[in-house]
């Protein structure tokens, strides 16, 4: 009630200035006022105010220099009606926010710092640490998300199973072979580093996967060579690398005619012993040219001589004729004297 009187004793004296002075200038000092809320109660003026003397309004004016959280008139005692404040700067995990409180009496003002909010990571943003790349032997991890600038763990990651990523397997290595009526096996093996997954495959059977014996067949003189592939599995076979017959290549014996048999010549193959023979040509006669009774040619035929009679040999008992005969016969004649000499005969 008093700021009340007071008020009315300040405009009182305003007005009956007027005359005398005109208009208070808008630099004059400011008096505080009271205002009434929407509750229609009369509070203090929550700011200094300048009169305007030409609209004889209060106007919003400034708090005095200085320190506008200590006493005043308004709050002598420096116990100001503070409230609960208004955060100006929010407090991050990592910085402290501002609060600012502005007094409901004299409209003081003061910030105050707010504690570090661990748990506001927002102006940071976040990244993901600890992240593990699966591979086929492994298993590998999403990672976990933290603040950019605490580096706190905001969410954990997940597990990648290994399962997820393919082997990279190799070319494979057939170590059985598929045949026209087997089936064959392949092992593959992963080129990763340090996995050493191997797998193994069945090869379908190969109807062109035969296992063959090869025989060679020469050629001979009359019929051409070639070479037989016969399957040792099933029945297939072929033949090929067909080549011409030889020939024939006859080597010639001439056989001559002598006194018991006629001469030929023989033509006999060096390869296969075909043989054949021409050209015959007729026995000939037994001749005695050397006078010792018998043929020549070594039949042993006697020739009887053509003067009739001969003399025998004493010891052998055979006709000794021409110069080897009669030597022959002179020995004989020897050996036959002594043999009679002694009685040996």
């Amino acid at each position: 009630m008093k700021r009340v009187i007071s008020v009315l004793i300040v405009s009182a004296l305003l007005l009956a200035a007027l005359p005398f002075g005109g208009l208070l200038s808008a630099a004059s000092a400011a008096e505080p006022v009271e205002s009434v809320d929407e509750n229609g109660e009369t509070k203090a003026c929550a700011d200094y105010r300048l009169l305007n003397t030409e609209s004889f309004e209060y106007v919003p004016g400034v708090l005095p220099e200085g320190d506008r959280s200590g006493e005043n008139e308004q709050c002598p005692d420096g116990s100001h009606d503070w409230g609960e404040g208004t955060i100006t700067k929010e407090p991050t995990c990592s910085e402290e926010g501002i609060r600012h409180f502005v007094c409901s009496v004299c409209n003081a003002e003061k910030d105050e710092p707010v504690g570090v909010d661990p748990e506001n990571h927002a102006e940071y943003g976040t990244e993901i640490e600890n992240a593990v790349n699966a591979v086929c032997y492994r298993d590998g991890y999403t990672g976990d998300k933290v603040c950019a600038r605490c580096r706190k763990v905001l969410s954990t990651g997940e597990t990648i199973p290994k399962e997820t990523v393919p082997h990279a397997w190799d070319k494979g290595t057939v170590t059985l072979k598929p045949t026209c009526q087997t089936t064959g096996t392949v092992i593959f093996r992963c080129t990763v580093k340090s996995c050493g997954a191997s797998k193994e495959e069945t090869l379908k059977v190969d109807p062109d996967a035969h296992v063959f014996r090869v025989t060679v067949t020469e050629p001979t003189c009359t019929e051409g060579g070639y070479t037989t592939h016969a399957c040792t599995l099933c029945r297939y076979g072929y033949s090929d690398c067909e080549t011409k017959p030889l020939g024939h290549i006859y080597a010639i014996r001439i056989t001559p005619p002598t006194c018991t048999e006629g001469g030929i010549t023989t033509y006999t193959c060096t390869r296969c012993r075909d043989s054949f023979t021409k050209d015959p040509t007729p026995a000939l006669d037994h001749e005695d040219n050397d006078g010792d009774g018998y043929c020549d040619y070594g039949c042993g035929t006697r020739i009887e001589s053509p003067e009739g009679d001969e003399e025998l040999c004493d010891w052998c008992g055979e006709p000794h004729t021409g110069l080897q005969g009669r030597i022959v016969g002179f020995f004989h004649s020897v050996i036959y004297f002594f043999a009679h000499l002694f009685g040996l005969r």
